[in-house]
């Protein structure tokens, strides 16, 4: 054959085949750009709006994740005042794609359930918001979903936990079954709490793994004002709770019965603001002071129960567009706002400033349906109660008028400056951390009442230790794996607070790709043990004892 026709030839072939190459980048990438994302199956899939004011429209992946939230750069923004900057993501890994609920304030909802981190199929349909989302095949319409949200085993033959003996229910919720129980050991009074269900995830690891967290923070607590939590088991079926049995009732039952003396009332506002106070100081912002949060025991003590446990809710009763009923009633203009980054301590005071007037004045200051009373929490300045009802003291009114000041800076200073802006004049309890009590539960070398405890990072993928000999220490990019650039350059943070050793984002810079204890994303401050895996990008690191 002449050799110019063979060269002719070799030219066309070698044209075809990078015109195929280059067709096939441009459906990957429709721009022109290079992704640096790894490219999936993920693309097949895409997000569609069933319902809500972007019915209709269809968000792609980008690479193998896509974010949902309020923030310009989220594939899916959502405009709506019960939507977080940053309030969840699907992402494909692992051939499976994983709804994750990044720590918003209103939460992500299957079937009526709260989620935190759930497995998600073709035709599963999701809420955030007044927004309803659902993961179809690229073109396809949305079909009703086939499948039914994660429960527990059915049973219905409550056993007692270990040590303890069942007495009659006290009540039964959407969240959980009560009961009252006594303590073999010394007969004492006690509640256990069964939960009803978990929220739709893979076989509850994410429900379990926080519910443990939340188990440990709160036998951790002691503190006159405080419940006391005496431990539960998270891997039980069902989950349980056990904490200390309060005779008095709730302040919402005492209001039914009858009205309180404004002696009383201060009484009560300075109890819970001294309660408030221990938490703070310690980290803990509770989000959800309500009046049947607010109980009273045997001695006529007011006792905050209930801290850090109602962010587990896994079925309560909602409205529409996914607020627990009666929790728009206290909510804080920042927790309105849906951005959890906003809420802090003040976030509790006013909480408590909107039951102070509604005991003061016999009702709340905003009524109406959720929607409603939220659009006042955000917009609406309250009738001073001095004007609801002229006998109020000014100075109470002015406390409580503080109190809900739309901005926070303008609030109450700190939990005592409000106890002593009411009157309240009993000093405040400094309380301790009952660590004996976690280690009792948790039977962890790390929490021995030491002050700080040194450990190392076991790198298990490239080898190595990383010592961790202060507090707080970030976990960068640097530091950890260079070469690992599932990581971002500043990924998480190790601190020790309280003898515990806790893991969480880097505040004010959020990871791309997440932080994973055994597999399950943290989305909040996490306490770690020995022996805890975690994984940051795509290395893994083991805590051990330093060497």
């Amino acid at each position: 054959m002449d050799p110019v026709l063979l060269i002719l030839i070799a030219l066309i072939l070698i044209i075809a085949v990078a015109a195929v190459v280059l067709v096939s980048l441009l459906m990957r990438h429709p721009t022109g750009t290079t992704s640096t994302r790894p490219v999936s199956n993920a693309p097949q899939a895409e997000l569609l709006a069933v319902k809500g004011a972007r019915k209709g429209e269809r968000f792609q992946f980008r690479g193998d994740e896509i974010r949902i939230g309020t923030d310009p750069t989220c594939g899916v923004r959502l405009d709506e005042p019960l939507v977080s900057r940053f309030h969840a993501s699907v992402r494909f890994e692992n051939g499976r794609f994983t709804l994750l609920d990044t720590n918003s304030a209103n939460g992500t909802w299957i079937n009526q359930r709260r989620v935190w981190q759930a497995d998600v199929h073709l035709n599963t349909q999701f809420e955030i918001g007044g927004t309803t989302l659902a993961l179809v095949n690229r073109g396809q319409s949305a079909a009703t979903p086939t499948f039914d949200p994660l429960t527990l085993s059915g049973n219905t033959n409550l056993k007692a936990p270990p040590g303890y003996d069942l007495l009659p229910r006290i009540n039964k919720g959407g969240q959980a079954t009560v009961y009252q129980g006594t303590r073999k050991s010394d007969n004492a009074s006690v509640v256990i709490k069964f939960l009803n269900n978990m929220p739709y995830d893979a076989g509850g690891r994410y429900f379990r793994m926080k519910f443990e967290q939340q188990i440990l923070i709160g036998a951790s607590i002691r503190h006159p004002h405080c419940v006391q939590i005496y431990g539960g088991d998270s891997a039980g079926d069902p989950p349980y709770l056990i904490e200390e049995y309060l005779s008095g009732g709730s302040l919402k039952d005492r209001l039914r019965k009858k009205a309180i003396s404004d002696s009383e009332t201060i009484r009560v506002i300075g109890e819970v603001c001294d309660a408030l106070s221990y938490l703070h100081h310690r980290g803990i912002v509770h989000r959800d002071v309500t009046l049947n949060n607010i109980m009273f025991d045997d001695k006529n003590r007011t006792r905050l129960i209930d801290f850090g446990l109602a962010r587990l809710s896994s079925a309560p009763t909602r409205s529409d567009l996914g607020l627990k009923v009666g929790v728009a009633l206290y909510m804080s203009p920042e927790q309105a706002r849906g951005d959890s980054s906003l809420i802090t301590a003040q976030s509790d005071l006013y909480s408590l400033g909107i039951i102070a007037y509604e005991i003061f004045t016999g009702r709340p200051p905003f009524e109406g349906n959720d929607l409603e009373i939220l659009t006042h929490q955000l917009k609406t300045v309250p009738v001073p109660p001095s004007q609801v009802d002229s006998r109020i003291p000014v100075t109470i009114s002015s406390a409580i008028m503080r109190a809900l000041e739309k901005d926070p800076a303008r609030r109450h200073r700190n939990a005592e400056d409000m106890a002593r802006a009411f009157g309240y004049t009993e000093p405040f309890s400094q309380g301790e951390v009952d660590t004996a009590r976690v280690s009792s539960i948790k039977g962890n070398t790390v929490w021995k009442g030491v002050s700080f405890r040194p450990i190392q990072l076991q790198n298990l993928d490239g080898g190595g230790y990383i010592p961790v000999d202060n507090s707080p220490m970030e976990l960068t990019r640097e530091k950890v794996n260079k070469n690992d650039h599932a990581m971002s350059r500043r990924h998480g943070q190790l601190y020790f607070r309280d003898n515990f050793w806790w893991i969480s984002e880097v505040p004010d810079s959020p990871s791309a790709n997440g932080i994973y204890h055994n597999e399950v994303r943290v989305v909040e401050p996490h306490i770690l043990s020995l022996g805890d895996v975690i994984r940051l990008g795509s290395t893994r690191l083991k805590m051990v004892d330093e060497r």
